[in-house]
C-alpha cells in the first residue's frame, strides 16, 4: 500500500492548494471553512499514528518521532493522550521501562 500512499498525498497537498487559491477569492465564511482543515489534518495525524503503533506494525514512539522528525519525547507529549488504546503507565510510554536507583534514573527502550 505504501505504493499508492505518496501519490494520494501528493493529489491531496494539490487539492489544499488549489483550495487555497479559489478561498483566495472567495467570501469570508469560505475562508473560515478551510480553517477547519487544521482539525482535519491533525485527526489524520492520529489516525495514521494510532495505526502504525496499535496496527501490526507495532511502531514504538521512537519510530513514530523519528517519522515526524522529533524526539521520542516530543512526539509522546504531543500524541500519546490523542492515540486510543496505546497503554500509558504514568505518563511513561508502554514501549519504556523505567528504573529509578538511587542517583541513577535508567530509561531502557523495549520492544
Amino acid at each position: 500500500m505504501a505504493v499508492e500512499t505518496l501519490p494520494y498525498l501528493d493529489a491531496v497537498k494539490r487539492m489544499i492548494r488549489a483550495a487555497g487559491r479559489r478561498v483566495a477569492e472567495a467570501d469570508e465564511f469560505e475562508l473560515y471553512e478551510l480553517t477547519t482543515l487544521r482539525a482535519e489534518v491533525e485527526a489524520a495525524i492520529v489516525s495514521a499514528i494510532d495505526g502504525q503503533m496499535n496496527g501490526p506494525s507495532d511502531r514504538s514512539w521512537a519510530d513514530i518521532a523519528s517519522a515526524l522528525g522529533t524526539t521520542r519525547q516530543a512526539a509522546f507529549k504531543r500524541y500519546a493522550a490523542k492515540v486510543p488504546n496505546r497503554e500509558v503507565h504514568e505518563g511513561v510510554p508502554a514501549d519504556v521501562i523505567r528504573e529509578d536507583i538511587p542517583g541513577l534514573n535508567v530509561v531502557e527502550v523495549v520492544r
